[in-house]
Formats: structure tokens, sequence, C-alpha cells
């Protein structure tokens, strides 16, 4: 079994020393040596410095084809790995998982909530939030870590509802980023909402949004070099309108994207039922 993904099952880990949960970060991926999330030629010395010793005296650390010796199998594993950063780690979110117990990175395993992956900061983390699962809190990304949100399991879309709460999804300053299979309903304003000077290439595919003021909606200060790209998605009924004066001439609405800022790239969307009253 190797339940981080790394290409090492968790038995090889426990014998070299490593995390057999995480396939980055401190002490996580055995190739890795030196933490830097990257294999080199630092890493590479730590296993062709032993060469031809038993282990012990050499270091099990450097055993990382388990024989008892190192030997050019060692040094072919890690040299494959040359130049390649640490695999990015997958983690699943299911509401009826536990934040506590278990460790997000298998589906027998999964975390329960939004709020541990909004806490979770790990290099090229990739979450996967389980079809039919519907959650009442907002998602909120803050880092440039983070490549991909997405389904998984079969059923209904994983949704957040928030009941008018709040915005569903915020993403701000996220670069290189695609959410799928993913639906926002209900929510204060935007179900999407992609904000930030730092935010680049965020890609949207596959996504549902309804019941809002605004489906997706990018604010100003969001990257002018680069698109926010909006495809094979739909925008249903997102009717409610945005109030700013009760009784005034000023209301606006109801949007199936809003952009604010930032370039987008819209295609192959589904658009119906943007309509709503005035105050």
């Amino acid at each position: 079994e190797d339940t981080d993904g790394d290409t090492w099952t968790n038995v090889e880990e426990v014998y070299v020393g490593t995390n057999p949960f995480s396939p980055c970060g401190a002490n996580a991926w055995p190739p890795d040596f030196d933490d830097s999330g990257y294999v080199d030629s630092a890493d590479l010395n730590q296993v062709t410095r032993y060469f031809g010793q038993a282990v012990p005296p050499a270091p099990v650390r450097s055993d990382v084809r388990p024989s008892g010796y190192i030997d050019t199998a060692d040094i072919a594993r890690v040299n494959n790995f040359f130049g390649a950063p640490c695999p990015a780690p997958t983690y699943y979110i299911d509401p009826a998982g536990n934040d506590t117990t278990n460790s997000g990175l298998s589906p027998g395993a999964p975390w329960a909530t939004v709020g541990k992956v909004n806490s979770t900061n790990q290099a090229g983390k990739v979450f996967k939030f389980k079809r039919g699962g519907v959650w009442n809190e907002q998602l909120n990304i803050t880092t440039a870590n983070i490549t991909s949100i997405d389904a998984y399991s079969t059923g209904a879309l994983p949704t957040i509802d928030r009941n008018d709460a709040s915005d569903c999804a915020v993403f701000t300053n996220a670069v290189k980023l695609t959410v799928s299979n993913f639906r926002v309903e209900d929510c204060a304003y935007s179900g999407f909402r992609v904000e930030g000077s730092g935010t680049s290439d965020v890609t949207f595919d596959g996504v549902y949004a309804t019941g809002n003021i605004a489906g997706l909606r990018t604010v100003g200060g969001t990257s002018s070099s680069t698109f926010t790209t909006i495809k094979n998605s739909s925008f249903i009924d997102n009717n409610v309108m945005s109030v700013d004066t009760v009784g005034g001439n000023d209301d606006s609405g109801a949007f199936g994207i809003l952009v604010n800022g930032g370039k987008v790239l819209v295609e192959n969307n589904l658009f119906s039922g943007q309509e709503a009253h005035s105050y």
C-alpha cells in the first residue's frame, strides 16, 4: 500500500524513516533527503557516498531500495526522480470523515470540513470533495500552493450552500489552479469570487452556480497578464438582486458572471434564469 502516492510503499517508508502519509514536506519523500521539494545532486550524494556499504554502518535512510546494502538499485531509484518536484498530495473531504483522526490522504480516511482545507498549506496539494456531500462553510483559498479542487466518487456535485451567509468560495492570490465539478448555491453575493493582485491562471471547468447575486465574480486587482478561464460550466437562476438602496434606483443584478477586474475568457457555458426583481 502506498497511502501518500509517492511511489514508495508504506512498508518501505517505515523502513527508511520517512512519513508514509505525506508525499511532500519535512522528511516525507524518500529521495528528497534535504526536504527542498526537489531531487538534486545533494540528494543523490546521500546515496552515492555510501555505495557498497552494508546497512549499518551506512544509514538506513540511504537504502531507498531496501536491501540492507547501498547499491546501484538505490542510486537508480533516486536518479529516476532527478530534477523532479515532490508529488502533489491529494486530500479527500467527506462530511462523514474526521479532521482529527483521519489523514485525509485516501477516500477511506477523509477529512470532514472545508475549514480543514482552508487551514492546510502544503505545496502542490490537490483537494477532492465527495460527490453528494454538502457543506455550509466558506471555502477560502489564499495561497498559490493549491493546484486542483475537484470531485470524487459518484452522484451529485459536491456543494457549498451558505444559506446566504457569505460568498461560497473565495480565491485570493491563487496561481495555476483548476476548479472542476463543484457546485455553489445560496451565497451572500458571489458563488465563486476570484481576487488578489497575485492571482493568475485560474480555471473553472464544469462548475455549477445557482441562487446567488453573481454566480462567479472577478474583483479588481487580478493579474492583467493572464486570464481567469470559465468553461463548460452552468450558471442557472442566479436570481438575487443586489440592492444598494432600498426603494432607490441603484439596484443591480442578477449575474451569471460579473467581471469587476482582470481578464476573463468565457467559453462553452450554459446561462439561464439570471433575472431578479428590483426593490
